[in-house]
């Protein structure tokens, strides 16, 4: 799907690449990301990620995530809530921190892909 490179409201940078994965009516989103400017990521952090609506997939309200390594070895599972405006904002992990210039996948399950 591509890649881009965004800034927060913090200048901290990560760079994504969007894979879409689809099975029947219902997939997975996954960005690989990679902290360039923050030193980690951990339990008082939330990656905010915008859906425009207009796109599909649709994220819709009822979706997962969880953090993976780049082989695809589930981590952790992650609290994130869809806001009004079709973003997606993740919750840092619980247990150890994610560092800077290692990369690990955000997976968002449950994703609305044909409506």
């Amino acid at each position: 799907m591509g890649e881009a490179t965004v800034s927060s409201t913090t200048a901290t940078l990560v760079t994504v690449a969007k894979t879409c994965v689809n099975t029947m009516d219902v997939g997975n989103v996954k960005f690989t990301v990679t902290l360039k400017t923050l030193e980690t990521w951990g339990l008082a952090g939330r990656a905010y990620i915008d859906f425009p609506n207009y796109y599909r997939p649709d994220l819709g309200t009822w979706v997962t995530c969880g953090v993976e390594d780049t082989a695809g070895a589930a981590v952790e599972a992650l609290f994130c809530e869809t806001r009004w405006d079709h973003s997606l904002v993740v919750y840092g992990p619980t247990g150890a921190a994610l560092v800077k210039d290692t990369a690990f996948v955000i997976r968002v399950s449950g994703v609305n892909m044909n409506d």
